[in-house]
């Protein structure tokens, strides 16, 4: 028996850009083609010579993925990775899109069934997850630029610097300062 061609796979775990250039060179070296890879999900073709998942499986799994089969648990990870994409490519200040309308639209969900299935598989809500997220992203933009805390604020959808510095300070325990310092640290140490 063989797999369908092409194969669309949900894998849990991925988060990063990262995360997709090991997957897509793990399935290069299987011999298939990648059509589209994105966080959480790879499209393949050139599966129909494999006669079974065990070895996509073996694979996403041995780089610390999961292969996903259950739907709710493969619209939570859809749900993460969408968030974290969202942040990542800052589309709220390069597109002016909220991230409920943008979930709903790349999920094709409406943003209250997703906030409902993410709390009741993850005991946390789906704002407390968006909030993490974008922090991240905060603490990226302060440790590896110089883009000043204003626009940083702008670029991640706080309304201003007071309200990005309180959110920061609550969720991190740290002002911002601490890991704009960070970053001028690792400048002076990469400069010398």
């Amino acid at each position: 028996m063989s797999l369908q061609d092409p194969l669309t796979l949900s894998i849990k775990g991925m988060v990063c850009n990262r995360c997709i250039n090991v997957l897509r060179k793990e399935f290069q070296a299987l011999g298939l083609n990648i059509e589209e890879i994105n966080l959480g999900s790879v499209k393949l073709s050139g599966t129909s010579a494999l006669k079974s998942l065990t070895p996509l499986q073996q694979v996403i799994e041995k780089n610390g993925f999961a292969l996903l089969s259950d739907k709710k648990q493969e619209t939570l990870e859809q749900t993460k990775a969408t968030v974290a994409e969202y942040f990542q490519k800052e589309i709220a200040f390069c597109e002016d899109i909220k991230l409920p309308v943008y979930l709903s639209k790349h999920l094709d969900m409406h943003y209250e069934s997703l906030s409902t299935l993410f709390s009741s598989l993850t005991g946390s809500t789906l704002e407390h997850y968006a909030m993490e997220k974008r922090l991240e992203k905060v603490k990226e933009l302060l440790v590896y630029t110089q883009i000043p805390l204003m626009e940083i604020a702008a670029r991640t959808g706080f309304s201003s610097v007071h309200h990005l510095s309180n959110h920061f300070k609550a969720q991190t325990g740290l002002p911002p300062s601490h890991f704009r310092k960070i970053g001028v640290h690792k400048k002076k140490m990469t400069d010398e």
